[in-house]
């Protein structure tokens, strides 16, 4: 049996929540789960207990914290600006007591690697996708270039930063659409529907808010660049569908992206919160619908390689299988992952 304690959000479609949902999913097809919402990963209580990162927000780690697998969506000491934080440095309290740690990306399996995860008990695990994401897309409308972003509606997604970018690209044919939950942080989601408001290029652009995932990838077969100024994102779920339904990514070089985007999108990607660069990679492909184009099949052809959701569930369970056989026998307790 497994046990896996979700935060109080569980329900938004968030990238992490999504990859908790698929993974979580496949596991109870081998092996009994009992999913539990808590407030705090202290509230572990079964061995293996997967833990969402979110819950490391609160309280300190107890003396069985080891029983408890990390899934590691987010932490403040994957960015450097957070780092020496109190908030980092409760976490690197966890991660020295807990038993394991699954990542998203190998960019963030070595920082846990870092923070005092032994390395035999880290893994990273690349999200999957849907089976429709590997459908052959249909052909693109010509027209204005159709720019599209999908992210939640918070502070650290850099939606303010793109707006300033297109306001500056004005000039350009262009229409910007946003795929995107308003609902966790709703003070952030107002502000910006008035910034948007106020905007010159208010007409040009739409908030469609949440999405259904069986709907995302006509959003995204609608589009034909896709822009995301996030200051970190572990792995970005959103750029590997974008990629999967041939579309060229224009991001900053942060966390587990530039793992996954190919040459030559690649040399696109701009540095960490450098929107110069990012304002200047949008400007050349909306200039050149043909180089985009190229960039775009470049990234559906490396996309055919990523996971399902089933394959990445299946990575999760053999990590989950041979933490368990390599552990200690003295600190091994009565429940354990058994199939069905």
């Amino acid at each position: 049996m497994i046990e896996a304690l979700v935060p109080g959000i569980h329900g938004r479609p968030t990238g992490g929540n999504l990859f908790n949902r698929y993974v979580l999913a496949y596991l109870e097809t081998v092996t009994e789960v009992e999913r539990r919402v808590v407030g705090q990963a202290a509230e572990l209580r079964g061995e293996p207990t997967l833990v969402d990162s979110l819950l490391l927000a609160a309280g300190e780690p107890p003396e069985d914290a080891d029983r408890g697998v990390l899934v590691a969506h987010y932490l403040q000491l994957f960015e450097a600006r957070n780092a020496d934080s109190p908030a980092a440095a409760r976490e690197r309290r966890w991660l020295t007591g807990l038993g394991g740690a699954i990542a998203t990306s190998v960019f963030c399996r070595d920082l846990l690697v870092a923070a005092g995860v032994a390395p035999e008990r880290a893994v990273a695990v690349t999200p999957g996708l849907d089976p429709s994401f590997f459908a052959e897309p249909p052909g693109r409308q010509d027209g204005p270039a159709r720019l599209l972003t999908v992210a939640t509606l918070l502070e650290g997604k850099g939606l303010r930063v793109l707006l300033g970018i297109l306001e500056s690209l004005a000039e350009l044919d262009w229409t910007w659409e946003i795929a995107g939950d308003p609902g966790l942080d709703s003070a952030f989601a107002e502000g910006f529907r008035r910034r948007l408001a106020e905007s010159p290029v208010a007409g040009r652009v739409r908030l469609l808010g949440a999405v259904a995932p069986e709907r995302m990838a006509e959003v995204y077969d609608r589009a034909t660049i896709f822009v995301l100024a996030s200051r970190f994102e572990s792995c970005s779920i959103a750029t590997m569908e974008a990629m999967a339904r041939g579309l060229p990514v224009l991001t900053y070089r942060v966390g587990g992206i530039p793992e996954r985007v190919p040459h030559p999108n690649a040399e696109l990607l701009a540095p960490a919160g450098d929107p110069d660069r990012l304002r200047d990679s949008l400007r050349r492909l909306l200039r050149d619908p043909a180089e985009a184009a190229t960039l775009g099949a470049a990234n559906r052809h490396a996309a055919l390689s990523f996971p399902t959701w089933e394959q990445c569930g299946q990575a999760v369970w053999a990590f989950l299988k041979n933490w368990e056989s390599g552990r200690p026998a003295r600190s091994r307790r009565a429940s354990r992952p058994t199939t069905k």
